[in-house]
């Protein structure tokens, strides 16, 4: 057998088990699907808090996250965080989401805990990327995990700086002014990400399990019509 053949087998078998493994947590999952909790209310901010650090000080500035027409908007500037007043552990979110304008960045930072703490800036999490391209891949900050094109590295926990765990596909995403639907199933130690209801990530062995969840304003406005979580039981 060619080297290239074999390369070739290799990615299909790891597909093949990387759909099995998600088939297998969705399984289990559903059997545990509890309370539903639409974090956004589609009216007001009040189950979130705002983390900006250009607001420091100032009464009067502009507001980085609004509710427009039903919509939860980040404008994109400055840049900072809408974090949830609860924490999160043993969960499923589900986000729909879209860029109105342009193609641009943001992210959903899962169990995030401590403020400021990459940059003065980015909260200790996992991040979920939003950004056009590259929705699903993971981004610890501060945190670690193994993804299928990345393995856990401890000396990174607890460090001031990111790794990477790119996402297993391409194409998924729909174009800007069209809504998204990405789906986060999170469960002990292991994170799935779909995307339009495509498998985009699988994270195991976090080292992290459990914490709140954060929306980020990074440069162009993100509307948000759902941010919605389903708990689960351990």
């Amino acid at each position: 057998m060619k080297s290239g053949d074999l390369i070739k087998m290799i990615r299909l078998s790891r597909s093949i088990l990387m759909k099995f493994l998600l088939l297998s947590f969705l399984s289990v999952s559903s059997a545990f699907a509890g309370e539903i909790t639409s974090v956004f209310n589609g009216k007001d901010l009040s189950n979130w808090t705002h983390d900006i650090p250009e607001h420091d000080g100032k009464a009067d500035a502009e507001p980085a996250f609004l509710v427009k027409d039903g919509v939860l908007v980040t404008t994109g500037k400055p840049l900072g965080h809408l974090i949830t007043k609860e924490s999160f552990e043993n969960y499923t979110l589900t986000l729909e989401y879209r860029y109105p304008e342009k193609a641009g960045n943001c992210g959903v930072l899962i169990h995030s805990t401590t403020e400021r703490f990459l940059r003065k800036v980015f909260p200790r999490s996992i991040e979920v990327q939003l950004m056009s391209g590259k929705a699903g891949d993971f981004i610890p900050i501060g945190e670690d995990l193994t993804g299928p094109r990345g393995v856990s590295k401890p000396d990174a926990i607890g460090k001031k700086k990111n790794t990477y765990r790119k996402k297993l596909v391409e194409g998924a995403e729909k174009k800007p002014g069209d809504w998204n639907t990405m789906i986060i199933h999170c469960q002990g130690d292991t994170i799935v990400v779909l995307v339009n209801g495509t498998l985009m990530n699988v994270g195991t062995k976090s080292s992290v399990t459990k914490g709140k969840i954060a929306l980020q304003s990074e440069g162009v406005p993100v509307e948000f019509r759902k941010v919605e979580v389903a708990k689960r039981g351990k």
